[in-house]
């Protein structure tokens, strides 16, 4: 609801806190950093004046779509966007945080105090005592626009009234960007040395933890969604396509994309994860696999973004056999299928090496006979990463820079 969605940034800093009470005093006392990983896109505007720093506008999470949802200021927002932006920006979309941004600015000003803060940045300035500048890494300023290949703001955002004033300062994921605050220190008994640094995306966090640091190397999030990332030597971008770039340091960038094709569509039709641990038991690879030519099991009633971009595709899960057997194993194939047009798309577009091996995260990684079904699909070998949880991720970046041995 909307009440939900306005209480949101106290739910996760209430939630943070909980965590952070979990950890045994002695391990909180010997704590020397502190980084954070969020959802990319989701972003709020801050009233710097508060006590507490007040969420004023949002959040706006990293799904909402303004030109749906707001298309009455949104639509200004885009049309003034589209003007100003390079073509087949990264921006260019309902959900980029900067027409978030700009739908706001035109549904009402911008005022001075009013900061963007994208949600890992909002809950590191609240760890740092909520002074300013609000810092953000390049990952998550990557839709805010922020130009990571000359690693500045954009002449051709700092050009727009307002909006430009309201940006945070965006620094290398990794970098160190202060010391905890005291009542932060106080509350949960870390060190007052205790440094915090800038984070990345819980997706680039999730791919760290994967340890797919080499060339070529991808990693694919078999969760709710598909979501493919490759790292490459040269950085892609197509809007249109859904194809983006992270900057990863020196000349590595993390090229990839999200689909709304997954998991998910298992919930959506009933599939309890018992039936689908029996069923995989059963079953052999080839079942299913005309099926999978057929199939686009988007959740959902419509709409894609990658490896198309087309908010008005319609979901393809007829036709349905008799057999649940048959049936599951079509959407394994078919998602396959998109998983291989997805980083086949990346090599077309220019990401270099190709694709030469795949960790996989996420639930879909458990089911052996789906992991079957994509490596000769993709025809290179695909394996379940062993660590896949983002705080283990950030944890390794917080770690990026020497420790100071002293503190």
């Amino acid at each position: 609801s909307g009440e939900l969605i306005e209480d949101m940034p106290n739910v996760w800093l209430s939630t943070f806190n909980e965590l952070l009470d979990r950890i045994p005093t002695e391990i909180k006392s010997r704590a020397v950093r502190i980084c954070l990983s969020g959802t990319s896109s989701t972003c709020m505007l801050v009233d710097t004046k508060s006590e507490r720093w007040k969420v004023k506008r949002g959040p706006f999470m990293y799904n909402y779509n303004t030109l749906t949802e707001n298309p009455k200021f949104a639509r200004k927002a885009y049309d003034f966007l589209e003007g100003v932006a390079p073509p087949l920006h990264t921006t260019l979309s309902g959900s980029s945080a900067l027409m978030k941004l700009l739908t706001w600015h035109f549904e009402a000003p911008i005022q001075g105090y009013e900061k963007l803060a994208h949600q890992a940045d909002f809950i590191a300035a609240h760890v740092r005592g909520n002074t300013l500048p609000i810092v953000s890494d390049w990952n998550n300023a990557l839709k805010t626009g922020y130009d990571v290949e000359k690693l500045e703001w954009p002449e051709w955002i700092r050009r727009i009234e307002n909006v430009s004033d309201s940006l945070p300062t965006v620094v290398q994921p990794g970098e160190i960007t202060g010391r905890v605050g005291t009542a932060f220190s106080l509350r949960h008994n870390v060190p007052r040395q205790c440094e915090v640094v800038a984070g990345t995306t819980d997706s680039i966090a999730a791919y760290l933890a994967a340890g797919a640091n080499e060339l070529g190397q991808g990693v694919t999030s078999l969760g709710s969604s598909l979501a493919i990332k490759l790292l490459s030597t040269k950085r892609i971008e197509d809007s249109t396509r859904g194809v983006y770039s992270h900057r990863l340091g020196g000349d590595k960038w993390l090229v990839g994309g999200s689909s709304n094709v997954g998991s998910a569509v298992f919930r959506q039709l009933n599939f309890t994860d018992s039936e689908l641990r029996e069923l995989s038991e059963k079953a052999t690879i080839d079942m299913g696999k005309e099926l999978g030519y057929i199939y686009y099991p988007i959740a959902g009633n419509k709409g894609e973004r990658f490896p198309c971009n087309d908010p008005n595709l319609k979901p393809i899960i007829e036709p349905v056999p008799d057999s649940r057997k048959e049936f599951m194993c079509g959407l394994f194939h078919s998602i396959a299928r998109i998983e291989k047009e997805g980083y086949d798309l990346l090599h077309e577009l220019g990401a270099e090496p190709k694709v030469v091996s795949i960790k996989t995260s996420g639930g879909g990684a458990q089911n052996d006979l789906w992991t079957e079904i994509r490596a000769r699909k993709l025809g290179i070998p695909v394996e379940k990463a062993v660590n896949t949880d983002p705080a283990y991720g950030v944890a390794l970046l917080g770690l990026k820079k020497p420790l100071d041995r002293n503190q």
